[in-house]
């Protein structure tokens, strides 16, 4: 369900607003995988790391003589999609017994 959930969302995200509003979920997403953890720094890092992801993908499409006339958005999508199943794949429901409920014991007669 919450894989369903996650894909439903992120295609709405990526229908919506296009390919390039993906960076914003995947700022967050590589926010938390170096490490940061806190709500105040993530406010501060994940424009900080979409910015420059977005700005890494503009100035690779225009200087790379391979990507010459290819829209910014379709390498973003490069970039995006193998995010977007590593983060799926790290979604407790995808792990097996997650999201099961847990047996409670009752402790006395």
């Amino acid at each position: 369900m919450a894989l369903a959930v996650a894909v439903g969302l992120s295609a709405a995200v990526a229908s919506g607003v296009g390919v390039i509003g993906f960076i914003g979920l995947a700022s967050n997403a590589l926010c938390n995988a170096i490490g940061v953890r806190t709500v105040r720094q993530r406010l501060i890092a994940a424009p900080a790391v979409g910015a420059a992801l977005l700005g890494l993908t503009d100035l690779a499409v225009r200087h790379l003589a391979l990507l010459d006339g290819v829209p910014t958005g379709a390498v973003t999508s490069l970039i995006g999609a193998p995010l977007l199943l590593l983060m799926i794949g790290r979604l407790p429901a995808s792990r097996p017994g997650a999201g099961s409920i847990p047996q409670v014991s009752r402790l006395g007669p």
